[in-house]
């Protein structure tokens, strides 16, 4: 079978796409008299210019340049022409070639402007094989190739047509490289002439394959056999309205739908489970740690939920919801819509980190889920019935490459900050102003200003919610309902109450990211600067500025450096944040011991109060707990609301955030540290459709262009070309900076340094030892600093400290770093800080891997009163 060339009468090729690259070489436009007619599928265009051909091709008839013979596109090519039929000659000149015309069942023949057929599109025999991905893997794997690099690098057709190209080159090159290598070999075997050029024609046969590489298809879509299916934004009509719209100078009045487009979860998580790490660690189960609270599984809500106590292998999903803000740079028109996620709690804590964790599943206009005809209820309506399904006694069949598996699930937790969580459980949404302000107890604003322990309040429970709906529900009048919403604290029946185990007054968990860096925080620290600046005159506002900007940052929190604080920002009713983000209120808060203990008193009440507050921060964010961190939890924390209350209780008052925290040490126990449920990541993926809308620059239906544009790169993500692809989730994230390859005494030295402390098992001799200035792992940098420093141990309840001298690759095994030891001398409470100094004796180096680290991140030093200090954003001690 071939598609043969006519005009030159000798050149055949086993694709369409290899004959369309031999026009572009061959007969482009130097052939003036060049015109044809295309006959697939019926087709009649002309194009005199081959270039416009292929490109209708492509577009059009893209089937026929994935196959080598009408089998394989499950229809034949017609036989259209319009010129007079072949001639004998031509017939005689076929016949010269590889496939003879009695083999031929179907054929295509585009002709030229003086009659002579130009292709025959031959296919196979009644004995010939259907295609399948056995047969011909190249064509499949090249489309996967093709899909994987334009979903996951957002490619132009032009940038993945250059791609195409040069890896047609690249792949070429190795195969000429390998083609004449075994031919030597076989040359020296006294191989026979017959099996050379047998092996020789395979070679040209591969080759000839990767041809389709400078033809890339239309690849937006995968094919929909694929293995784990084609998983789409689905259009959801709410109803309809009339709007009035501008066309041209006039404007009409015109019905349009309010939609919101809804991706599947169970089909999404069907994606996911095609990875086989994914899967395996799906079926492992939750990994319990033995002596601390380190994950949801460590929590008592997970070891007595109905579900998860009892089916290790249940899917446990974290719920998010947010608002987001696009403006359009054109009219600077603001566009918020509502985005929807969910994460596989079932995933290790650091692959949770990861921004491709965490998957879309619903999006619209924002003003949608707040009228009052739809609301937030409908728009989860298809995830509650797909949560519905998924936690049945059978669970959801979820069909993947290796085979179908039952898995059941739920929703294990609904994140989101404040007002949102209000509105998802159905809960007052404006907390200032609603007599139960909290979804966790019945607290006035009475009560919230003078009981500060948990077991003062009367707790929600999900009998009691019931009973207060049926109130509501039952109401036989406006009058009596509003009162009974504002009794109850209560707007509206949730419809997660429908989905499987799920309790509004427990799963709707506090954000400590919100609580905190969003709301305490700035709440607190704004009466002790005003307390600072105008009280007592202890310093001036540009004095604290100038400290803030020239304070030594370390490499790795200069990103996150505070912005200037202002007047305004100090007054009240002004932003919650002190004008900060998230992570530069946190970094604030860190360094601002620093920067004030030197020039006031350190001993005063109102110090201990904002120390206190950075310490039960600390404690909240940390990764670890044990139990009896929780107990001290629990009376730090009504220790330091008293003693907020007796110092700045004629200013303000105690907030329904600060009352939240009374809550935390019982949210500690029922779901682990509350850092593996806050919101940061989930905000962190709102970056991604903000650069997809830059870059689309299509406000007209921005639900939809941005929910396929991320679907289309999740695609791609978990299109796996080969059985050693790891998956988006468990590619081996490392970046190395400068590197160069040690020699002589210095190579020595390393090995020497790293022998000490571990046994490879390698062959040093034939090991190199790489030397680099600079590695990020997980994305998070290292590189040797005078001022950066690791924890690689505890010793007497203290963290070891070790700064960073040196970073040593070592084939195949392991990123080393070498490590000088420093003495920790003990915390400062006073400034949340350790005082560290050098070794007396000169020591030798400490050398660890990466994954033996006590703790990832990097940590740096600072000077505080001739001293070195080091501050630890989560509490060492916990």
């Amino acid at each position: 079978m071939a598609w043969r060339c006519l005009l030159c009468s000798r050149f055949a090729a086993f694709l369409l796409a290899s004959l369309l690259t031999h026009y572009n070489s061959e007969h482009s436009d130097k052939d003036q008299k060049f015109k044809i007619r295309c006959g697939l599928d019926d087709c009649d265009k002309e194009y005199s210019k081959v270039n416009s051909f292929t490109k209708h091709v492509r577009s059009s008839h893209h089937r026929y340049l994935l196959c080598s013979s009408s089998n394989d596109t499950g229809g034949e090519p017609s036989l259209t022409s319009g010129v007079p039929s072949v001639t004998e000659e031509d017939e005689c000149k076929v016949n010269e070639g590889s496939v003879h015309l009695n083999e031929v069942n179907t054929s295509c023949m585009i002709s030229s402007s003086d009659g002579c057929d130009l292709v025959d599109y031959c296919g196979g025999g009644e004995n010939e094989k259907d295609y399948d991905d056995e047969d011909d893997p190249v064509q499949v794997i090249v489309t996967k190739f093709l899909y994987k690099i334009k979903g996951e690098n957002r490619l132009t057709g032009t940038a993945l047509q250059n791609i195409g190209i040069a890896s047609r080159h690249l792949l070429h090159g190795i195969l000429t490289s390998v083609k004449r290598k075994v031919g030597i070999i076989l040359n020296n075997t006294m191989t026979e002439e017959e099996d050379l050029q047998t092996i020789n024609n395979v070679f040209d046969e591969a080759a000839e394959e990767t041809n389709i590489l400078a033809f890339p298809p239309n690849v937006t879509r995968l094919n929909d056999n694929h293995a784990c299916g084609n998983v789409e934004p689905v259009k959801h009509v709410l109803g309809k309205r009339r709007k009035v719209v501008k066309r041209g100078n006039k404007r009409k009045i015109q019905e349009v739908e309010d939609v919101f487009f809804y991706i599947s979860v169970l089909k999404t998580i069907q994606l996911q489970l095609c990875c086989p790490k994914l899967l395996q660690m799906v079926l492992a189960g939750p990994q319990k740690s033995a002596n601390q609270l380190f994950d949801f599984c460590d929590g008592t809500f997970f070891q007595e939920h109905p579900l998860f106590s009892n089916d290790e292998t249940a899917l446990a999903l974290l719920v998010y919801y947010d608002d987001v803000n696009f403006v359009n740079p054109m009219t600077n028109k603001y566009h918020k819509l509502s985005f929807f996620y969910y994460q596989l709690a079932n995933l290790h804590p650091m692959f949770r980190s990861k921004l491709k964790s965490i998957h879309l599943f619903a999006v619209c206009r924002t003003e949608l889920v707040s009228l009052s005809q739809y609301g937030f209820n409908k728009i989860l309506e298809p995830f509650v019935n797909e949560m519905k399904i998924l936690g049945c006694d059978r669970g959801f069949t979820f069909t993947l490459p290796s085979g179908c598996i039952n898995l059941r699930g739920g929703i294990l937790a609904f994140l989101a900050d404040t007002p949102a969580s209000q509105k998802a459980g159905g809960f007052k949404e404006g907390v200032g102003g609603a007599k139960r302000k909290c979804r966790h107890c019945m607290a006035t604003f009475e009560d919230m200003q003078t009981c500060f322990e948990e077991d003062q309040f009367e707790l929600r429970n999900l009998d009691d919610h019931h009973y207060y709906l049926a109130k509501l529900e039952g109401a036989s009048s406006e009058n009596l309902r509003a009162f009974y919403s504002k009794c109850y604290g209560i707007n509206t029946r949730t419809v997660l109450l429908e989905s499987p185990y799920f309790d509004p007054c427990e799963q709707l968990i506090q954000d400590v990211m919100h609580v905190f860096l969003e709301g305490v925080l700035g709440y607190e620290i704004r009466f002790l600067l005003k307390y600072y600046l105008r009280d007592i005159n202890a310093f001036t506002l540009d004095s604290l500025n100038s400290k803030i900007q020239g304070f030594s940052y370390g490499y790795s929190s200069s990103k996150d450096k505070p912005a200037v604080l202002l007047v305004k920002d100090l007054e009240k009713g002004s932003s919650t944040n002190l004008g900060q983000s998230a992570s530069q209120m946190w970094l604030l808060c860190s360094i601002l011991p620093l920067i004030l203990a030197d020039i006031v008193d350190i001993t005063t009440d109102k110090w201990r109060c904002f120390i206190g507050l950075i310490e039960i921060m600390s404690i909240c964010f940390s990764h670890k707990i044990s139990e009896a961190s929780v107990v001290y939890l629990h009376k730090a924390i009504k220790d330091h609301l008293i003693l907020f209350k007796r110092l700045y209780g004629h200013l303000g008052n105690i907030t329904p955030k600060q009352h939240y925290l009374v809550h935390l040490p019982s949210l500690i126990l029922k779901f682990g540290p509350l850092v593996r449920s806050w919101c940061m990541r989930f905000e962190a993926k709102h970056a991604y459709f903000k650069d997809q809308a830059k870059i689309i620059q299509n406000f007209k239906n921005l639900p939809l262009s941005l929910s396929k544009r991320y679907q289309s790169s999740v695609q791609a993500d978990y299109v796996m070309l080969g059985r050693d692809d790891p998956g988006p989730l468990f590619k081996d994230e490392v970046k190395f900076g400068n590197s160069k390859e040690l020699q002589g005494s210095d190579c020595q030295d390393a090995m020497s340094d790293i022998k000490r402390f571990y046994d490879l098992g390698i062959n040093w001799d034939l090991t190199k030892v790489y030397s680099v200035d600079s590695v990020c792992i997980h994305g998070t940098l290292y590189k040797p600093d005078q001022h950066s420093f690791l924890i690689f141990g505890k010793r007497n309840a203290l963290p070891d400290f070790g700064r960073i001298r040196k970073i040593w690759f070592v084939g195949h095994c392991n990123i080393f770093f070498a490590l000088q030891v420093v003495t920790n001398s003990g915390y400062m409470d006073s400034i949340n800080a350790f005082v560290i100094e050098e070794e007396e004796l000169p020591q030798g180096y400490e050398v660890i891997k990466h994954s033996e680290l006590e703790s990832p991140f990097v940590y740096h030093s600072y000077k505080f009163q001739d001293k070195n200090c080091i501050v630890l954003k989560e509490n060492p001690f916990s």
